[in-house]
């Protein structure tokens, strides 16, 4: 019969053992490969990830040197590299990771080595490696940096393209309005009423033309170059922009309610584009008004700083909110309310630029609120 002592330490070693076994069985689980050896490489444990990385026999691969199995490269290189560590003193602790290439049935693997040298026992050093297949990931970085370059060239060519047309188009437009004005200011008692209507549309045309190709240009300007964040005083932009939009016509009743001290992190310069396209915006549906109300301010939702710019003006049916914010898409008559539809589209993109969104509410007849934000919604 085996003393209490005896029992007390075969338990011990049946526990250890079993210990043991669950470990090897979740390591065995673990989709990165791992693999234990000594000071000069040999495999002491790996798991069956590494089995399946190195194309062998578990019980093959146990007491063959890391090297002699598994191949690693160097990025930029064909020829061999290293195993981190293998060549380490005796004793150093250190971690390193880095990023490497495997041959593996004739195909090219991309892998991350992790890699730590430790004395479990004294004098006695061993090498653990954990090898992280990132092959898609490569591959899929690799696409997302050739889609940028792609995207970079397109859009320097688009600009390019944009400032030609710009200019190309420009050039013959003026000559329309410029011949007209004369055809009107030198030959109107040359020509009847008809004629004179003609002459008058052929004008409006050119210089609607134009304003399109601005309003094109402003509009593809908006999605490029680095933003310039600093804090923007956006109830100084708002009553600048209301001033400037009063002085066009001085005999309108308009009420500007702009809040005090409203400020927001962004670029300056577009942020002034939101402000004025949006107040042009509410100034022009409240034209045929005799007292118009404008407003704006901020609210917060759920924690997000939001923008807003209010009007009592045309509004517009919510049946059609998904034509609001696309260029040239109009949800009025031009001989309404004059416009290219392009001021809405310009908000959006930039709004977006910031890691924002906007919205709006209206009804025909009720007015409309424009509200927007300038960064990501905080979770409730």
């Amino acid at each position: 019969m085996s003393s209490p002592d005896g029992q007390h330490l075969l338990e011990l070693v049946r526990e250890l053992r079993a210990t043991l076994g669950r470990l090897e069985v979740a390591l065995s689980l673990v989709s990165d490969s791992i693999v234990w050896t000594d000071a000069q490489g040999r495999i002491q444990w790996c798991n069956g990830s590494f089995d399946l990385l190195a194309g062998r026999r578990h019980i093959e691969l146990l007491g063959a040197r890391l090297p002699d199995v598994v191949r690693l490269e160097r990025p930029d290189s064909a020829d061999p590299a290293d195993w981190p560590l293998i060549d380490s003193p005796l004793g150093s602790r250190l971690n390193l990771s880095g990023r490497y290439g495997i041959r593996k049935n004739e195909s090219q693997m991309v892998v991350e080595v992790a890699a730590t040298r430790e004395e479990i026992l004294p004098g006695e050093a061993s090498l653990v490696y954990v090898v992280h297949d990132v092959t898609r990931q490569t591959q899929a970085e690799g696409e997302l940096r050739r889609a940028k370059e792609s995207a970079e060239a397109a859009s320097s060519e688009l600009e390019a393209f944009s400032y030609s047309a710009s200019h190309d188009l420009r050039a013959p437009l003026r000559s329309i309005d410029g011949f007209t004005r004369l055809l009107q200011e030198d030959c109107s008692d040359k020509l009847d009423l008809e004629g004179l209507d003609y002459l008058r549309r052929v004008r409006a045309s050119a210089q609607r033309m134009a304003q399109i190709i601005d309003d094109l240009l402003q509009l593809s300007r908006v999605a490029r170059g680095e933003l310039q964040r600093a804090t923007v005083d956006l109830s100084e932009l708002a009553c600048s922009a209301a001033a400037e939009l009063q002085a066009t016509a001085a005999n309108r009743r308009v009420d500007f309610r702009i809040e005090a001290g409203l400020t927001a992190e962004g670029d300056e310069r577009l942020l002034r584009l939101v402000v004025e396209n949006l107040l042009r915006n509410a100034w022009k549906f409240t034209d045929k008004l005799d007292s118009a109300t404008i407003e704006f301010g901020a609210t917060d939702l759920a924690g997000t700083r939001a923008f807003f710019v209010r009007d009592n003006g045309a509004g517009f049916d919510m049946a059609y909110y998904d034509k609001l914010f696309v260029p040239f898409q109009r949800l009025h008559a031009p001989g309404d309310f004059p416009g290219t539809g392009v001021g809405l589209a310009t908000v959006q993109r930039i709004v977006r630029r910031h890691g924002g969104r906007v919205w709006a509410q209206g009804a025909v007849g009720r007015g409309a609120t424009f509200t927007f934000t300038l960064e990501a919604d905080k979770e409730t």
